[in-house]
């Protein structure tokens, strides 16, 4: 399947003129939908990593500088809390960390550390709050908000190992443990080793915080044979319901968990860039790649390449830290 360079953006939601009023009135804060929504780094933590939050707040205040304080608190049991609060009078709040705040238009986002904690889930409870620093009294105008995390066993990586038929000239890869040794096994006659992989998380292992990679199997019957593997929402679009979905059958929704790049083809730190090659026939057929030599030997052949930005990346793979 070919797809076009896009550009993927967040819609700009009207909310350039919804601002608090002064800290010290009681305005409420609008989009309560939105205020106390947490995530966590890293996405997927284990119980060696000292765990970060980030809580959004979901309007800039108008007014004197606020700050935006944090304090997060675990136990007792699998449970923590997130307590936030935003003042001009930090003096109050000597326990707590301080977090700039990052603006993005109307949103803003307070941050702290819950620090290290024992493999398990966590039931986590958000408070967000705002302290009058005249009156010197805290006011909730949001409901809390539930959350969770996850400390995982292990860093949840594994390889995607890529093979190759050469009657076909198709390429696949897969991360699944039985796949990999029946192909190796010779279950599947024609398929190779290329001797090339790249480590993405397995299925379920991020929390939903990096995308599930969707794989589709296109029918023989439409002179496919193939596989496509894809975290693109027009691919998934399209393959789904528009005019290739005949064609094109959804086998799993988490083939494995990868990052997405922003939409000039750059990945997060500790990601490394994959490519996505076409061959443009009709029995479409893609490579993946973490190598840009063979990203260019495959644009050599005919291939091209589909993605974002100048570097037309697809995907981004993880790198596992040295020890």
């Amino acid at each position: 399947m070919r797809r076009k360079r896009s550009v993927r953006g967040l819609c700009v939601l009207a909310l350039a003129f919804c601002v608090l009023a002064l800290p010290e009135m009681a305005a409420a804060l609008p989009l309560c939908d939105l205020t106390g929504d947490a995530s966590f780094t890293p996405v997927h933590p284990q119980a060696t990593d000292i765990i970060g939050f980030n809580v959004t707040l979901s309007a800039v205040y108008s007014g004197p500088p606020q700050q935006i304080l944090s304090k997060a608190t675990i136990g007792p049991g699998p449970q923590a809390t997130l307590d936030v609060v935003v003042t001009t009078d930090a003096t109050p709040f000597g326990d707590y960390e301080f977090a700039a705040a990052t603006i993005q238009g109307p949103i803003a986002r307070g941050r702290g550390t819950i620090g290290r904690a024992a493999v398990g889930e966590y039931a986590v409870t958000v408070i967000v709050r705002r302290y009058n620093a005249l009156s010197r009294k805290l006011d909730e105008p949001c409901s809390r908000k539930p959350s969770r995390f996850l400390v995982y066993p292990d860093d949840g990586l594994a390889p995607v190992v890529e093979y190759f038929h050469p009657l076909l000239d198709h390429y696949f890869m897969t991360q699944n443990g039985a796949e990999i040794a029946a192909l190796d096994a010779g279950a599947h006659a024609g398929w190779q080793r290329t001797g090339q992989s790249f480590l993405a998380y397995r299925p379920r292992q991020t929390d939903f915080q990096l995308p599930g990679v969707q794989r589709f199997y296109g029918s023989p019957s439409a002179g496919l044979d193939s596989h496509f593997f894809t975290i693109d929402y027009a691919d998934q679009f399209a393959l789904t319901y528009g005019a290739l979905a005949s064609a094109w059958a959804l086998e799993t929704d988490n083939a494995f968990e990868i990052g997405r790049p922003d939409q000039d083809g750059h990945c997060a730190a500790g990601q490394i860039r994959v490519y996505r090659l076409w061959n443009r026939r009709v029995d479409s057929n893609h490579r993946y790649t973490i190598n840009p030599a063979i990203k260019a030997q495959m644009i050599e052949r005919g291939y091209v390449a589909e993605g974002y930005g100048p570097n037309v990346v697809d995907m981004c793979a993880l790198v596992r830290p040295p020890h």
